[in-house]
């Protein structure tokens, strides 16, 4: 359902992109696809597992999911904030000028920190699990 739902919202606003408000909801409707394609890996892979339980997956499949799937509620969440006081400046001061060009260096550089910190820190934790599974 969240993926259809994304996809009419991407559908909808992509004519538009160029307008800070469409581009605002085409970044939420992406990033909130991949958190919802995240759950579904999460989800396959457990099945799976449960389905045949010989099988084992590497553990670097289940924790890219989840980093992944936290990195994109985190990224929505922030583009959801973002698009929040994008209109609020717009109700209180119609004629207000956003510069558009900082809006968008930040609406890159900040996800770009998070999704960074978030592998360095998963990132350590998959190298140990890997090294105590290939320890003899």
């Amino acid at each position: 359902y969240i993926i259809i739902q994304n996809s009419m919202i991407i559908y909808n606003y992509h004519k538009d992109w160029k307008r800070i408000s469409s581009l605002l909801f085409l970044l939420i409707a992406i990033v909130d696809i991949g958190s919802a394609c995240s759950v579904l890996g999460r989800g396959s892979i457990a099945l799976v597992c449960l389905r045949n339980m010989s099988w084992h997956p590497p553990p670097w499949t289940y924790l890219t999911c989840l980093t992944l799937g936290m990195s994109c509620y985190v990224t929505s969440t922030f583009f959801g904030v973002v698009l929040t006081v994008v209109k609020t400046i717009n109700i209180m001061n119609p004629y207000y000028v956003l510069r558009k060009s900082a809006l968008k260096v930040v609406l890159f550089v900040i996800p770009s920190i998070n999704l960074a910190y978030s592998f360095s820190t998963h990132g350590l934790g998959i190298i140990t699990i890997i090294t105590k599974i290939l320890a003899p």
